[in-house]
């Protein structure tokens, strides 16, 4: 799914309000839906293992420790077990939390 192919027309913002009704990217900035598939891409560039441990490339280990635990979620989780919000409630948690190490 490409974030821009949500954004394109009213009629699949609308479907993207009843699929996600607590997150709409159509409100996010260009910017910030780029790093937001940037960090679900990397999430699942690294085969077997945790969240936390594939997006080491993009964020310390300690702003990933902490945005997790902000976004209620387990140390353990793998790529796989998150939703779509969920990510972006880890996106939201990691920009308050850290600065990227690699943009």
């Amino acid at each position: 799914m490409q974030v821009h192919h949500m954004l394109a027309t009213r009629a699949q913002h609308n479907d993207c309000i009843k699929a996600y009704p607590d997150v709409c990217v159509e409100c996010m900035v260009w910017e910030q839906a780029h790093l937001l598939v940037m960090q679900v891409r990397q999430a699942f560039s690294m085969k077997r293992k945790m969240l936390r441990n594939s997006l080491q490339p993009l964020y310390t280990s300690s702003d990933i420790a902490e945005a997790m635990t902000a976004a209620g979620m387990s140390a353990e989780i793998r790529p796989q077990q998150l939703s779509f919000a969920e990510y972006v409630m880890l996106y939201k948690a990691l920009q308050t939390h850290s600065d990227p190490v690699h943009q």
